[in-house]
């Protein structure tokens, strides 16, 4: 029997950290040189906005893909794919065994998250998805028995539309003269930030250091509750 598992460490715990630390301290930097009397102008000051939310998609961006990245990884955690006795075996803790015999596989469909396998009497039909180790040695072997065919998936964009919203309000935050507007941008890009913190909860608490990571999400979450008070304050 051959056993096809998913890696045991996450792999996308370096990147979120990279991520998380570079945001975070990039924020933090430009708030310090704001408030250090460094910046006398209004241009220098739109400059920064302008530096702020440039590097706001690169850091929040690779946030938020970690996020989807790290969903699917905790969804395909404790399942298998076993080939055993001229089947394709897919085990699932607490879940009936789904078996398909290699000789009645009639489907076999490559997309962008994995290989659609189907078969069997009666049919089954489940995903082998390509995180798993030896997914190319695993997908050789399958095609031994049935013929590859590409399956075209439709991309949703709704899972990127609180970064869009996040982007735009932090725009409006920056830029915006207008006291109503910015409150507005401000609480919105306060309950974002709060939902992408609680998003990442399981990702955070299986770093090396979940407290430490958590308090430095919740300082930076009061530091932007505090840019917009700043912000709301200047424009009323």
């Amino acid at each position: 029997m051959t056993r096809y598992t998913l890696p045991s460490g996450n792999p996308n715990q370096k990147a979120f950290r990279i991520f998380a630390y570079g945001s975070i301290g990039a924020m933090l930097i430009l708030l310090l040189i704001s408030e250090s009397g460094w910046v006398d102008s209004d241009a220098t000051g739109h400059a920064m906005g302008w530096a702020a939310l440039g590097l706001l998609p690169v850091f929040m961006g690779g946030i938020f893909v970690l996020i989807a990245r790290n969903s699917v990884w905790l969804f395909w955690q404790g399942v298998a794919f076993d080939l055993a006795d001229d089947k394709i075996i897919l085990v699932k803790e607490n879940s009936p065994l789904i078996e398909i015999p290699l000789k009645q596989i009639n489907f076999l469909g490559e997309s962008r998250s994995g290989l659609l396998v189907r078969g069997g009497e009666p049919a089954k039909t489940f995903l082998i998805p390509k995180s798993i180790d030896n997914f190319e040695e695993l997908e050789r072997q399958l095609n031994g028995y049935c013929k590859l065919t590409s399956v075209n998936t439709k991309i949703s964009y709704r899972p990127a539309l609180p970064f869009v919203l996040m982007i735009v309000s932090y725009a409006f935050l920056f830029i915006s003269k207008a006291g109503a507007v910015v409150m507005v941008a401000g609480v919105l890009a306060l309950l974002i930030q709060g939902w992408a913190f609680f998003s990442m909860r399981k990702l955070l608490a299986q770093t090396r250091s979940p407290k430490l990571l958590m308090l430095v999400f919740l300082f930076s979450w009061v530091m932007l509750a505090w840019l917009v008070y700043q912000r709301v304050s200047a424009t009323v």
